[in-house]
């Protein structure tokens, strides 16, 4: 793939939301977009569980917080934690 192709690409993905795009040191720089990704976290759960399920995930998370406090426990419990609140208006 050409860099113009690879950079068409990119900027189409930046306009769609899933990447932004900045500058770093004169140099044009993609990182993905954390609302996107966010997003597409709870989408996934929605996909893959019913609401009776994303609630048993939830008690396992807060389960396991307890034993291990970290970043991407408490991370993950927010996303099952959006989904269920947003389960009707968000399920597919």
């Amino acid at each position: 793939m050409s860099e113009v192709t690879a950079r068409e690409y990119l900027n189409r993905l930046a306009d769609l939301g899933v990447l932004l795009k900045s500058e770093r040191e004169g140099t044009l720089v993609y990182s993905e977009d954390p609302l996107y990704t966010r997003m597409r976290g709870v989408r996934e759960l929605l996909n893959e569980h019913d609401r009776e399920e994303l609630i048993e995930l939830q008690a396992e998370i807060e389960a396991d917080s307890e034993a291990r406090d970290s970043d991407l426990v408490s991370y993950r419990l927010s996303l099952v934690e959006e989904a269920i609140e947003n389960y009707d208006r968000l399920r597919v």
